[in-house]
């Protein structure tokens, strides 16, 4: 079984021909995801965690359990999943986010030929393209309010993360470096979104304003920190870095302070989400050959496994 990191290795050609795309994508889960629409080793792999409900009773997750890559949720136990996207093989869908109150979800899918952001009902009806361009699309989160959908998009030539409202109009980029900017999370009082960036050289979390005019690195350190996401009271970010020398989560204070590693050094453990109540974090982990789900308390104590498929 392949694991997540030996993906590009396995295709360096693959990886060349794709290279205008693909060389913005340090999680390797996207990159993957890419590569899957053209026969890669994405499909060596299977679940990846993307969002709690508001009452934190059920999570967001994509699979390739079904041979396509489709969305799905499922109760915080493992039970009760049901598929909400049906596409052909050659299509993705990944990154589903819920609306404030779970109305609507947001998610990115291949299934027009490029990465765009797509909006649906939370039962999976009323699939609707938001963005339309040649450059990609992906990780929409939305505001608190539910008006806006922030992502992140390489029609500039670099990736930047740009804010819509959320029936796809008024596209706007807010960050306007020259560097990689991916993976965004709108704060849940609506005043920042964070984010990660190469633009100190290597991969860190950053915090920008909303109005774009104030950006800081939270985590400064020389290692690679990536995918934020936030505690629902905004206290806490939680991570992956490879610091430790595999990939691990970490937890921190939304100022960057109190950084603490929350899962078992000897594996690696990535994309992870804090519950709503901040009491809790579901991730992803290859210590099983396949990636699978766990769910922990945020102390790293009583994880069990979600998903074995």
């Amino acid at each position: 079984m392949i694991n997540n990191y030996a993906c590009f290795k396995t295709r360096p050609l693959l990886y060349r021909k794709t290279k205008q795309v693909v060389m913005n994508f340090t999680h390797l889960s996207v990159a993957c995801a890419l590569l899957s629409a053209m026969g890669s080793c994405y499909s060596q792999f299977n679940s990846t965690i993307s969002d709690w409900s508001s009452d934190d009773s059920k999570i967001l997750y994509s699979s390739n359990a079904s041979g396509t890559t489709e969305i799905y949720t499922m109760d915080i136990d493992g039970r009760n999943r049901e598929r909400l996207t049906s596409s052909k093989k050659e299509s993705a869908n990944w990154w589903a986010t819920y609306s404030p109150g779970d109305s609507l979800i947001a998610f990115y899918s291949w299934r027009d030929g490029n990465a765009e952001i797509y909006r649906m009902d939370a039962d999976g009806s009323k699939q609707v393209r938001l963005t339309s361009n040649t450059g990609y699309d992906y990780y929409p989160t939305w505001s608190p309010d539910g008006s806006k959908i922030a992502f992140y998009s390489g029609r500039d030539g670099n990736s930047e993360i740009y804010i819509m409202d959320s029936d796809g109009t008024d596209q706007t980029n807010l960050t306007n470096h020259p560097a990689e900017d991916q993976d965004p999370r709108w704060s849940p009082d609506g005043k920042s979104i964070v984010f990660q960036s190469n633009r100190d050289g290597h991969w860190q979390i950053y915090n920008i304003s909303i109005d774009g005019t104030t950006a800081f690195n939270l985590s400064k350190n020389e290692f690679n920190d990536e995918l934020p996401t936030w505690s629902g009271d905004g206290s806490k970010i939680t991570f992956h870095s490879n610091r430790t020398g595999r990939s691990q989560l970490f937890v921190m204070t939304s100022t960057g302070t109190e950084e603490r590693v929350i899962t078992d050094t000897g594996t690696n453990n990535f994309i992870g989400a804090i519950s709503n109540d901040g009491k809790e974090i579901i991730y992803c982990s290859d210590r099983n050959g396949n990636r699978e789900m766990y769910k922990s308390k945020i102390d790293g104590s009583q994880e069990i496994l979600l998903s074995q498929e």
